[in-house]
């Protein structure tokens, strides 16, 4: 039935969600949905043939719980790709049994913390960037603390509070994230801060708008 590891892992999920978890079934009444949407779809229809899977797949171990990998920050009130964006990255992750942990783009300080509470190794920014500080400086577009509007800290201050939260190529302590994407328009600015100022082992960015 199952050629390669991952896909008896798979099966093996598919198994223990239509299961239900259901103690007081016999095991072949708590897993007729199994042996209805899943095996028949491999063509495995015989109740024999069926009750030989079941069986082998309950005594399997449970599958490993999914690796935190990711952390993302989207901006979907802005972006209209930001939610598909998002979407398709947990799919992706979900295939190779990583986790991704999903924000709301909020506060520049709310990232942060974020950031130092999890165990992920790359932080994914889809946000707005087409714009400007105080200081006339290209950014990008935060909320801002209490009034639900936008705020755009200066790049300085971003890379900061980015950086706090990541590796270093040095080797010494700081954060756990290894890898920063920013996926917005033009955010070069921030990126060779976190490159060649904070030492990020790895900062993805675009010099023109996102296409």
């Amino acid at each position: 039935l199952c050629d390669e590891k991952a896909d008896l892992s798979s099966l093996k999920e598919d198994f223990v969600a239509l299961k239900h978890g259901d103690t007081t079934m016999s095991l072949w009444a708590a897993s007729e949905d199994f042996r209805t949407d899943v095996l028949k779809e491999y063509g495995i229809s015989k109740p024999r043939d069926q009750r030989k899977i079941v069986i082998a797949l309950d005594k399997c171990p449970p599958p490993p719980a999914p690796e935190p990998y990711l952390l993302g920050f989207f901006d979907v009130r802005t972006l209209g790709r930001a939610a598909n964006e998002r979407k398709r990255i947990c799919s992706s992750l979900d295939r190779s049994k990583l986790k991704m942990t999903d924000h709301d783009m909020s506060l520049l300080s709310e990232l942060s913390f974020a950031a130092q509470s999890t165990h992920n190794t790359i932080l994914h920014i889809a946000m707005y960037g087409e714009a400007k500080s105080s200081a006339n400086k290209r950014t990008f577009a935060f909320l801002q603390d209490g009034t639900g509007g936008k705020a755009y800290p200066e790049p300085d201050k971003i890379a900061e509070a980015i950086a706090a939260v990541c590796a270093r190529n040095d080797g010494k302590a700081r954060g756990h994230i290894e890898c920063v994407f920013l996926n917005a328009p033009k955010g070069g600015e921030v990126a060779d801060l976190l490159k060649n100022v904070y030492s990020v082992p790895f900062v993805i960015f675009w010099k023109t708008a996102v296409r």
